[in-house]
């Protein structure tokens, strides 16, 4: 859940999305922007990194993988329909002995472990007790290599030595125990990135991809841990959701529970402003699902520029759009953390 608000310069996260480029290049540069703001906000030491771990590691981990998709682009290699990084560093003719700290990215998997609690046999994908992860030797290891200067250069001031910056980058995963602080990981690095915009240092022109998939995933990990308030009472059909990537899918369900809990409201005028705020926040979430999913139906759009057939995807957004998600964002983000959560605590599911 988002802890804290933040302001939106309406003016300041316009997007011309005619300068967008559907080339692996272009991807990673977005996504390097953020990574090199992280690292950034690691230089202070101020220990902020813990509170967004599984989402600084989607960053790092998608950086990665689009690295090595650009190194094949450019060299003019297929591009394998694969997560898997230690398929593409052989691709790219390097070995893994080259990234011998990669094994905290999990490179034999997908990933998904940063982006849910739970693997695909509903398995937590870390356990309670784990030793902790220590990020700080990959990212020298990665950062550092000689074509990476003009992209991270806030990476070459990190020192393996300093026992400070090492804490910062040290990520507690035995915590992460609800798809609800997973989602708190990732409000916390997108409101750093908002607050950033404001104040100057960050374009939301360079960023708008990890932006708009920060969001989308935070969405869906909202929506599936306001859904698990009511797991006992799904049928088999809507069990099978949480696997999805569909946030229409998964707000129909909620919307269910929601509108047969508003009918056991009392309809008296003490109540009136509660069924009218239900109401508001339902139409405003369906508007901020509508206005996502409309460009990326399956979570895969604001991360790669082709689809599973290699066709460029189609990235057709207003200039405005940015800052009208984020606005629907901030509105809907109590409705659609909590809402099942507070309607069966007043008694009405």
């Amino acid at each position: 859940m988002l802890i804290g608000d933040f302001d939106i310069d309406q003016k300041s996260l316009e997007i011309h999305i005619e300068k967008h480029e559907y080339t692996w290049e272009y991807y990673f540069n977005q996504y390097a922007k953020v990574l090199n703001h992280i690292i950034l906000i690691s230089r202070k030491k101020q220990y902020q990194l813990n509170q967004m771990a599984m989402a600084v590691m989607f960053i790092i981990r998608h950086v990665t993988e689009l690295y090595f998709k650009m190194k094949l682009e450019v060299a003019g290699k297929e591009i394998p329909l694969t997560h898997h990084l230690s398929k593409l560093i052989e691709d790219v003719g390097m070995k893994k002995e080259d990234f011998s700290c990669i094994d905290i990215l999990f490179p034999e998997t997908e990933g998904d472990c940063f982006r849910y609690l739970e693997d695909k046999k509903g398995c937590e994908n870390f356990k309670r007790g784990e030793n902790p992860l220590c990020v700080l030797p990959f990212l020298i290891q990665f950062v550092s290599r000689s074509e990476m200067g003009s992209y991270f250069p806030e990476g070459f001031l990190l020192n393996d030595n300093d026992k400070k910056l090492k804490w910062e980058w040290t990520f507690h995963t035995n915590e992460k125990t609800s798809l609800g602080l997973y989602k708190t990981n990732y409000d916390e690095l997108i409101k750093n990135l908002f607050l950033s915009i404001n104040k100057g240092d960050l374009n939301a022109q360079d960023i708008y991809l990890p932006l708009l998939f920060l969001m989308r995933h935070s969405l869906e990990l909202g929506l599936k841990d306001n859904m698990g308030e009511v797991r006992t009472d799904l049928k088999k059909s809507q069990l099978d959701k949480f696997s999805s990537h569909s946030l229409a899918q998964l707000f129909n369900i909620i919307i269910q529970f929601v509108e047969e809990s508003k009918e056991n409201i009392p309809k008296t005028e003490e109540t009136k402003k509660i069924r009218e705020e239900i109401d508001q926040y339902i139409e405003k979430t369906r508007d901020l699902i509508s206005s996502i999913q409309g460009i990326d139906i399956d979570s895969l759009c604001f991360r790669f520029p082709y689809d599973k057939q290699n066709k460029p995807f189609k990235i057709e957004m207003s200039k405005d759009l940015l800052s009208k998600v984020t606005l629907l964002f901030k509105e809907t983000d109590p409705f659609i953390s909590l809402s099942l959560r507070l309607l069966r605590y007043e008694g009405y599911i």
